[in-house]
């Protein structure tokens, strides 16, 4: 009885160490968010590394594992106003960009996976996860931003990266 209540004392004390370390840094929508455009998005971060233009394709067609869309899929609807079907988005890119974000950055699912993770494992997997998000955390952090543009130079995807050090 005795260890069962210090098992649980000692996972309530240490579940949300790395959750709440991990609540701390720049949002993702302060750097890129929906609607934004080439020019906003280099007064935010700077000049890209790198431009790259590419032949014009199917945002939707090119999603990739870790990609986020900034544009909206539609639905086909009925004339009862119920989605029937779904038709992605149509929007073309036409250019890749490679911007460079050093700083605390705070991603969208961190914290909720780190919670959940600390709550399926009783606390136990803090013990790992608490070093790492403070690792996570450096503030001196590069991060790699890669984003899609269309013609008129809106932004319609991203995915975040590291930036390789020279070996």
């Amino acid at each position: 009885m005795y260890r069962a209540a210090l098992v649980a004392l000692y996972a309530f004390v240490l579940s949300g160490c790395s959750a709440a370390i991990l609540a701390s840094g720049t949002d993702e929508e302060n750097l890129i968010r929906r609607g934004m455009t080439k020019a906003e998005l280099t007064n935010t971060l700077g000049q890209p590394l790198r431009l790259e233009p590419l032949e014009p394709r199917r945002v939707w067609d090119m999603r990739r594992p870790r990609f986020n869309l900034l544009v909206e899929p539609t639905w086909i609807r009925d004339s009862s106003g119920k989605p029937q079907q779904f038709q992605p988005p149509n929007d073309e890119v036409t250019e890749m960009a490679y911007y460079r974000y050093v700083g605390v950055l705070k991603r969208k699912h961190d914290v909720g996976e780190t919670v959940s993770l600390s709550l399926m494992t009783f606390g136990l997997s803090e013990i790992l996860m608490t070093p790492a998000a403070m690792a996570e955390r450096r503030s001196d952090r590069e991060h790699l931003l890669i984003t899609w543009f269309d013609r008129s130079g809106k932004a319609l995807a991203y995915e975040w990266g590291q930036i390789e050090s020279p070996k």
